[in-house]
């Protein structure tokens, strides 16, 4: 009967143990350097809470965002970030990492991961370690109104580059302004740029999604007026639905942001098929802002012509 209790309660556990992806970054730092400590934690979706916790010694804690959660594939993910600094120079063990699941107030599983190291140097390279004296003067042999030569030739090029610069400065305030592009074009402009750099094709999806989510949430700022650019993920889409009247709109974006989030935080490379999806969304989210455009700008020129 000991026996039971003892299997129940190691499955109990077991059900509510999530998977953690920890990341360290950098490794090598020097002294004063921030250093971002990233958890992404999946588990069960009836997990409500998870606290992580680790020790270190010389580290200074500089900030800590704990985003809301979010299902995932019928999963709850959790990520917490921390970023610290050390002082001191030389190797300082960071952990081990106490990871705590609850379901409520009750605390229903745990487990810990083992430290990881992290190594300080200084911000004195070898060669400034030991400074050497100034040497003497150099001596200059011979009549020292030589030199104005030398100097005649500094300050004439001076005047040259001077009045380079003056006459293109003038020709530049006389040449006609380029006409700006539309927030619909110049979005369009920039995620046909990223597309065009093939990053993604290369391999180098977490460059490639950083790009992505940057333009797309800039937009977002510039044609909703709220502050995509500073909001999580989870904000955005919020803030975005209370705004939008096509519900195919934040859900697209919520695609591409979960995909986003699994490949920049827990660095996980997208399959060719999701891949392929989120360039077809953004390229739809393209086509559909510049035919509102386009239905704006016919509207106002059938006004004008009554």
């Amino acid at each position: 009967m000991k026996g039971l209790a003892i299997g129940l309660c190691l499955f109990w556990a077991a059900a509510y143990a999530g998977e953690v992806s920890l990341t360290i970054t950098p490794k090598q730092a020097r002294v004063g350097d921030q250093i971002e400590i990233r958890a992404v934690i999946k588990t069960a979706p009836d997990i409500d809470r998870v606290e992580l916790s680790f020790p270190g010694d010389g580290m200074e804690t500089i900030l800590r965002q704990n985003p809301p959660s979010r299902l995932f594939q019928g999963s709850r993910i959790f990520e917490k970030t921390t970023v610290v600094a050390f002082f001191e120079v030389g190797t300082f063990p960071v952990g081990p990492f106490a990871v705590s699941y609850f379901r409520g107030q009750e605390k229903v599983s745990s487990e810990t991961l083992e430290p990881q190291s992290v190594t300080i140097q200084s911000v004195l390279t070898d060669s400034d370690k030991d400074i050497a004296g100034l040497k003497a003067p150099l001596g200059i042999r011979g009549n020292p109104r030589y030199l104005l030569i030398y100097v005649l030739i500094v300050f004439l090029a001076a005047v040259l580059v001077f009045l380079a610069i003056y006459f293109w400065r003038r020709r530049r305030r006389t040449a006609p302004d380029r006409v700006p592009l539309s927030l619909e074009e110049e979005f369009a402009r920039r995620i046909a740029l990223l597309l065009d750099s093939r990053l993604h094709a290369r391999g180098e999806f977490r460059e490639f999604f950083i790009q992505l989510t940057d333009s797309i949430k800039w937009f977002l700022n510039c044609h909703y007026g709220f502050p995509a650019e500073d909001y999580t993920s989870w904000e955005t889409i919020q803030a975005l639905s209370d705004r939008e009247r096509e519900a195919w709109i934040p859900e697209r974006i919520r695609h591409l942001f979960d995909v986003a989030d699994e490949v920049k935080f827990a660095r996980i490379s997208p399959q060719p098929d999701s891949l392929e999806m989120v360039i077809h969304d953004v390229s739809g989210l393209v086509s559909e802002y510049r035919r509102r455009k386009k239905v704006v700008e016919e509207a106002q020129h059938a006004d004008a012509g009554k």
